[in-house]
């Protein structure tokens, strides 16, 4: 079902859905951090704009949440650029080049902007990153949230090196999901002058390295 979107429909139950092949992109998403799998066929959605969408790994693959951007990447190429869907997985580590992937799209975060440089965009992405995991955890699709792939040092033939956990290691967690919101709830009542980080750690108990990787730009009001 594709549904026509308005700039007042920032969440609705009809929602647009876009199915198609993950092709190969120029890989500037991995370069800043934030990988994406990326559709050409979005002919049928009128808005661009960034979402949270779901997104189903086909045949009767998982389904994970996602941080969508459609739109033409005026950032790099201006407006004459190449208009794509490219949607970040969050906590996904896989290849999903071939592979076709039904996206939902549930709400509708913001829209398309340019920014100044590459930590600008950076800066932003993270942003909705956080905002996406708190909608899931607002609109019962907490269950979704898988926990940032995890590394650790181990000791070589060539000195220590950082290697990525198992996958097995970095399963979904609703626990990951309610520290952001735990976090986030905290951070809005933060004290003038005080270090936000530690300020929310002292008030949620939680690890400060813990604060400052879920809202990595928390600042006090």
């Amino acid at each position: 079902m594709t549904h026509q979107l308005t700039n007042s429909d920032r969440r609705f139950d009809d929602f647009t859905t876009v199915t198609g092949v993950v092709r190969h992109g120029d890989q500037r998403g991995r370069r800043l951090g934030f990988p994406t799998a990326n559709l050409h066929e979005v002919g049928e959605i009128c808005q661009d704009g960034v979402y949270v969408a779901t997104i189903g790994i086909e045949p009767g693959g998982p389904t994970h949440l996602a941080v969508v951007s459609i739109g033409r990447r005026q950032t790099y190429y201006g407006p004459e650029g190449i208009r794509l869907l490219e949607a970040h997985l969050l906590g996904f580590t896989g290849n999903l080049y071939g592979r076709r992937i039904r996206v939902a799209l549930r709400y509708r975060l913001r829209p398309q902007r340019r920014f100044d440089d590459s930590p600008a965009l950076v800066r932003q992405l993270r942003e909705d990153v956080s905002a996406a995991a708190r909608w899931a955890v607002r609109s019962g699709f907490a269950h979704l949230i898988v926990t940032a792939p995890r590394t650790e040092w181990s000791k070589g033939r060539w000195g220590l090196k950082q290697r990525r956990l198992p996958e097995d290691r970095c399963r979904p967690t609703i626990r990951a999901l309610e520290r952001t919101e735990l976090i986030a709830t905290a951070a809005k009542s933060v004290p003038k002058n005080a270090d936000p980080h530690q300020w929310v750690a002292v008030k949620t108990g939680l690890p400060v390295a813990d604060i400052a990787w879920r809202l990595p730009h928390l600042k006090a009001p």
